[in-house]
């Protein structure tokens, strides 16, 4: 059923994982977020999930003290080479001081979460009072790309249509 409904929707726009794509979208969010957060003059900021750690790289060029987390130092050179803190570690549990952090911002990290009530609480325990934290994720597990395997198999809500037992079965028959 799946191989019949391939090739049937237009194709998703690419999303590139290369060290020069992970550097371009760093310095638009980063560009976004020092606008959002200009008026700050407190520039701590913790990136929650911090994946290639790109933004912070570009948030530390334009004078933010950025702190990067993920569960795994999925880091480039560029942010392992700079003197960025790392820290690896769930976001359930962050060894970080209470109200330790100004600001806390997070993409595309949010759904992958196994408790987010934890997760927010521990937001909660770290952030300054009147601090800010700000998060942007998608997609959402209930939209028509919210399996994440649009780039593999190019059918929206993948996820509604088919089993988890079919979809691992067509994974696995087609080395996905």
């Amino acid at each position: 059923q799946i191989q019949a409904l391939l090739g049937t929707f237009p194709e998703v726009a690419k999303y590139e994982y290369d060290d020069s794509a992970c550097r371009q979208r760093g310095k638009v969010r980063a560009n976004f977020l020092s606008k959002l957060f200009n008026s700050s003059s407190d520039k701590k900021i913790l990136e929650l999930g911090c994946s290639d750690a790109m933004t912070s790289v570009a948030l530390q060029e334009i004078g933010f003290d950025p702190i990067a987390l993920d569960i795994v130092d999925q880091r480039i050179d560029l942010a392992k080479n700079s003197n960025i803190p790392f820290i690896q570690s769930p976001a359930e549990k962050i060894a970080l001081a209470d109200n330790s952090v100004n600001i806390i911002f997070s993409y595309n990290s949010i759904e992958h979460f196994t408790n987010p009530q934890k997760v927010f609480n521990e937001i909660n325990r770290i952030l300054k009072p009147g601090g800010f934290f700000y998060a942007d994720f998608d997609p959402l597990y209930f939209s028509p790309r919210g399996l994440h395997a649009y780039r593999k198999i190019n059918i929206p809500y993948l996820q509604i249509l088919f089993t988890i037992d079919h979809l691992k079965q067509y994974a696995n028959a087609h080395q996905l």
